[in-house]
């Protein structure tokens, strides 16, 4: 049935005539079917080609991006030295490319790193264990060596065993630094003992060579330190400075407190360092004088005692320098944080004795009252 479109409009009240019209709507339904088959046909192609539109556009967008995955995929860990391209949009997509090219710098770093450490450590292993083959092939004919000869070249071969041993632990010492599954036990205490004793170890070492060992501290002088990686601290800085120092000279330490830091610094009278090799000094396997080898009298080491200090001193929240003295020889300083403790009589302490002599929760005012 068409829909009809009926008015009714009052001509005149007194007359009470009504005067009624309408108008068919056959027009607007035609055209609203006309609509509705337009949009059953013409709506799916909509679709289509705003899909297709959509798709051809997000291509066009990760195009880069792509590219970018691609150029990634390419480096390998032997061509770490490629960097990504940096597209000159200046959007969020070079934003990324310039954070993923340091991130490849900061990975061939530590790749070159540890490729070097287990250059230099192949090298150093290589010395020692070459004097010790030659030693045991001299060992093999001791049957036509003197009783001295033959003692010497057990005490050789006992050297270069003690050598790798020393060697092991360092490197050992310095791989779990980088792992980070070195433990530490850290506990307030006063570092004087440790100092005391790390100096008395060396004595040995010190007579050997003719050198005194000077020891001025401040007492009272606490840190929230691992005893035993504290001593190795102080016992690397002294078997640095005994191995350069002069026969006949002091080799000075001293520890005091300045401000909220312990300082602790050791002083030898020998040569010094050359000024190119200083700012290098706590990198692995540096040494001051590259001519000089693990064997003989005067070597300069491995070149990690002074890497483990550094790394020893900042697990401990402290800074280490080393520079050359004005008056000669070379000072290494040590600063690690000391926290001041409340004096002795403190209303803290009073509290704190309160707290001890008492259980927890049997402190009551005229406990707390009697003990301060």
């Amino acid at each position: 049935m068409p829909i009809r479109f009926r008015l009714a409009v009052i001509v005149g009240v007194a007359a009470s005539v009504i005067v009624v019209t309408g108008a068919t709507l056959d027009h607007l339904n035609d055209a609203f079917r006309q609509l509705h088959h337009s949009l059953w046909l013409v709506g799916p192609l909509v679709v289509v080609a705003a899909a297709v539109g959509a798709w051809i556009l997000a291509g066009r967008v990760l195009q880069p991006v792509d590219k970018m995955r691609a150029e990634a995929d390419a480096i390998s860990d032997a061509g770490l030295d490629s960097r990504l391209a940096v597209p000159g949009t200046n959007d969020s997509l070079a934003a990324l490319a310039v954070t993923l090219n340091r991130l490849l710098d900061r990975l061939q770093s530590s790749l070159s790193g540890q490729r070097e450490f287990v250059s230099a450590a192949s090298h150093e292993l290589r010395t020692p264990l070459a004097a010790l083959k030659a030693e045991i092939e001299m060992a093999n004919h001791a049957g036509s060596l003197s009783p001295d000869d033959q003692q010497a070249v057990f005490d050789e071969v006992e050297y270069r065993v003690e050598q790798l041993i020393r060697l092991s632990e360092s490197l050992l010492v310095l791989a779990q630094g980088d792992e980070g599954s070195m433990r530490f036990n850290l506990v307030l205490q006063p570092v004087e003992p440790l100092v005391r004793d790390s100096l008395a170890a060396y004595q040995a070492a010190a007579g050997c060579k003719e050198v005194m060992l000077a020891l001025d501290t401040e007492p009272g002088v606490e840190c929230e330190v691992d005893g035993v990686r504290f001593e190795q601290i102080v016992g690397n800085l002294l078997d640095n400075a005994i191995r350069y120092a002069p026969s006949g000279s002091v080799v000075e330490v001293s520890l005091h407190r300045c401000q909220d830091t312990a300082v602790l610094t050791v002083i030898d009278q020998g040569p010094g360092m050359p000024e190119e090799f200083l700012p290098v000094a706590f990198d692995r396997f540096s040494r001051g004088d590259p001519s000089r080898s693990l064997s003989g009298e005067g070597s300069s080491g491995s070149g990690l005692g002074l890497a483990i200090v550094r790394m020893l001193v900042e697990r401990h929240g402290g800074t280490v320098s080393i520079d050359n003295l004005p008056s000669g020889g070379a000072q290494a300083t040590v600063e690690i944080p000391s926290p001041t403790r409340p004096p002795v009589g403190s209303l803290a302490n009073r509290i704190n004795g309160v707290k001890s002599a008492y259980p927890v929760g049997h402190v009551d005012s005229m406990n707390l009252l009697q003990w301060l």
